[in-house]
């Protein structure tokens, strides 16, 4: 009895979260391209949260001091 394959597109599914059906258009791509896309959307997530989170320290910045803390507080930093 032969094991099933796994889907190549799991993992995309995941990255995006969004149902299996919506990424039939990807189904041409094979395992390894899949596993570079989810790479460059993980890295690609990365990049903008970090430039989110250096964006919002510039805001930060340009507010007084003794409300740096509360609104750090109010936004979960």
């Amino acid at each position: 009895m032969a094991t099933p394959q796994p889907d190549p597109l799991e993992p995309l599914v995941r990255q995006l979260g969004v149902p299996r059906r919506d990424l039939g258009f990807l189904d041409a791509l094979n395992a390894a391209a899949c596993a570079q896309l989810v790479a460059d959307i993980e890295r690609a997530k990365g990049l903008h949260a970090a430039a989110l989170g250096e964006a919002m320290e510039g805001a930060l910045n340009q507010l007084p001091r003794l409300l740096r803390l509360p609104v750090r507080k109010l936004f979960g930093l």
